[in-house]
C-alpha cells in the first residue's frame, strides 16, 4: 500500500515538473504535499520608521536564505543593506510564509544593525 502510494506521489510530482515553465505555479505549496518545508519571503523592511519604502530589504534577505527549508539567521547589515536615513535608528522587519502557509512576521526594534533576526518553519 505504502508503495502505491508513494508512486502515485512520485508520478504526480514528475508531472509537476513538467509544468515548471508555467507561471503562477506556487511550488511551496506543491512540495509542501511531499512533506518539505520551504520558506519564502514575502517581504522585508529595514528603517520602515524612518520613512524608508517597504520591502527595500526584501531580495537581500531572499537571497540569504534562499537555501533555507526550516531555519535561517539572517544578520542585519547596513553595509549590504544601504542606510535609507542616517542618523535615525532603524527596525527591520520580515514577512514570510512556510510551505504556503499564513504570513510570519518577525521584527527587529531598532537600533537592528548588527542583530540577528531568525526565520523559523515548523510541521
Amino acid at each position: 500500500m505504502d508503495f502505491k502510494m508513494n508512486m502515485k506521489k512520485s508520478l504526480l510530482f514528475v508531472a509537476l515538473l513538467g509544468m515548471a515553465g508555467c507561471e503562477g505555479v506556487n511550488w511551496n505549496q506543491v512540495l509542501g504535499g511531499f512533506g518539505v518545508n520551504r520558506m519564502q519571503i514575502v517581504s522585508a523592511t529595514y528603517g520602515l520608521n524612518c520613512g524608508a519604502p517597504q520591502g527595500n530589504a526584501t531580495s537581500q534577505i531572499t537571497k540569504a536564505c534562499s537555501s533555507a527549508t526550516t531555519k535561517c539567521d539572517y544578520v542585519i547589515d547596513v553595509n549590504a543593506l544601504g542606510d535609507p536615513k542616517q542618523g535615525c535608528a532603524k527596525t527591520f522587519e520580515v514577512q514570510y510564509q512556510c510551505s504556503g502557509g499564513p504570513t510570519q512576521t518577525v521584527s527587529v526594534p531598532a537600533e537592528a544593525n548588527t542583530k540577528t533576526v531568525t526565520l523559523q518553519c515548523t510541521n
